[in-house]
């Protein structure tokens, strides 16, 4: 399987903190899987090729620390 495009991100560095909170959503991108790929997830437009996944399973929460 092969996949390559992006995820927009949101991040958020909270005041007077080292600590920024990140969220991902959404993938736009090329997926070459037309068997494999479970294009019938809910919220996917396309079967393969060139998709729009916004299925839950491509939401990232999470924190980074800067030293």
């Amino acid at each position: 399987m092969t996949e390559v495009g992006m995820t927009p991100c949101f991040a958020y560095r909270i005041p007077k903190s080292p600590v920024d909170i990140k969220l991902r959503y959404l993938f736009l991108g090329f997926n070459d899987s037309h068997r494999f790929y479970k294009g019938e997830a809910p919220g996917c437009l396309g079967r393969g090729d060139w998709i729009i996944d916004a299925s839950l399973r491509r939401l990232e929460i999470g924190a980074s620390i800067t030293f």
